[in-house]
């Protein structure tokens, strides 16, 4: 398989991989080639996107709750300080 090109070494790995994995396989190479927009598809779900999948565990929506996790920080009395209980 050495003299193989990575193409042939790729259609052979392909050829092996299930319905389920080439679905994974097929929107992972359209997201790498891009469709000329820099909209996400409609049905677009970060839990089930693998590019992300192996960076990030919890939440993925932290940049449409930002105002509500800063409002969580904020002391009603104080504002944002450094409390001493939290200080190493």
């Amino acid at each position: 398989m050495a003299d193989n090109t990575l193409q042939e070494q790729l259609i052979a790995r392909i050829k092996t991989l299930t319905d389920e994995q080439l679905k994974i396989v097929l929107r992972t190479v359209e997201e790498i080639g891009g469709n000329g927009s820099d909209e996400l598809p409609t049905d677009y779900d970060p839990d089930e996107d693998p590019l992300i999948g192996g960076f990030i565990s919890g939440p993925t929506d932290l940049s449409e709750r930002y105002k509500q996790i800063l409002r969580d920080e904020i002391d009603p009395r104080s504002g944002w300080t450094t409390k001493k209980d939290k200080l190493p």
